[in-house]
């Protein structure tokens, strides 16, 4: 049974079309290194959730801060 990529399907039809087109980068970073990878730390997570790894960092550290997702964390 495949779930990710069901999951990943419903995210893009049904979520996604929701979003901002503002913010649809950073919510798939999210989506991506906070919810569908194993989590080892933010800057990683986020590193391998791009192809450019200090700029995903950066969206982590803009994600974390605008939303407050970090109080997840603590």
């Amino acid at each position: 049974m495949k779930i990710l990529p069901e999951i990943q399907e419903k995210i893009q039809s049904k979520i996604l079309p929701l979003v901002k087109p503002k913010w649809q980068p950073m919510f798939r970073l999210g989506v991506n290194a906070l919810s569908l990878k194993p989590f080892i730390s933010l800057n990683s997570n986020a590193r391998t959730s791009r192809k450019l790894g200090n700029a995903a960092e950066i969206q982590m550290f803009r994600l974390m801060n605008k939303i407050g997702i970090w109080s997840i964390f603590s």
